[in-house]
């Protein structure tokens, strides 16, 4: 999942039986990381209930075999990171018996893939100096900063979510048409800053 993309739930809730049930509570409380959350539902073999917007809170009614598809659509926001958890809860009304409560409760939780917000710079020389002629060795330097370094001063991106650190980051940097890598000749530094 990325950032500002738009994303999607799948929840079914069914009823195996053996009672039939009037008022079974769905209920889901949208993350705070979605926006306009809206949601339909497709109903089948005689169940009923709503169709709505922002969290599901549905009283429904399910005979024996029937089901509930509820389709949920929303937006990520643009400050989400981390995971987004998302649990829906169906509650049988009182004095209807549950031969199965474990299957009442369902949790789906996504890696929230924030995009790399840093800045990559790329810069060239003539070791030889002068102009560059043929035979000349260039030395490119490529220097990619972390998103904790590239911050307002608030403490947070410049796209208003919280400093991140990276993992296995992958830098491709192809060799340029008409030149030839020199062998051994790659190095890295790692430079830290407050």
């Amino acid at each position: 999942l990325f950032r500002s993309m738009n994303t999607t739930y799948a929840i079914e809730v069914t009823n195996a039986g053996p009672t039939a049930v009037t008022g079974a509570r769905v209920l889901d409380i949208m993350p705070a990381e979605l926006t306009g959350v809206s949601w339909s539902s497709t109903y089948s073999g005689g169940a009923s209930g709503p169709t709505g917007t922002g969290n599901i809170d549905a009283l429904v009614d399910l005979p024996v075999g029937s089901s509930i598809l509820f389709a949920v659509a929303a937006a990520i926001r643009p400050t989400a990171f981390g995971d987004i958890s998302n649990t829906v809860i169906v509650t049988p009304p009182a004095g209807v018996p549950d031969t199965d409560e474990s299957n009442n409760v369902a949790t789906d939780v996504d890696t929230y893939l924030r995009p790399g917000d840093f800045p990559l710079f790329k810069t060239v020389r003539d070791i030889n100096g002068g102009t560059v002629d043929p035979g000349d060795i260039l030395e490119w330097k490529v220097q990619v900063k972390g998103p904790i370094n590239n911050t307002t001063g608030l403490g947070v991106n410049t796209d208003g979510a919280p400093p991140e650190s990276v993992t296995n980051v992958i830098v491709n940097d192809l060799i340029p048409a008409n030149t030839t890598y020199v062998p051994n000749s790659l190095r890295s530094e790692e430079h830290t800053s407050e």
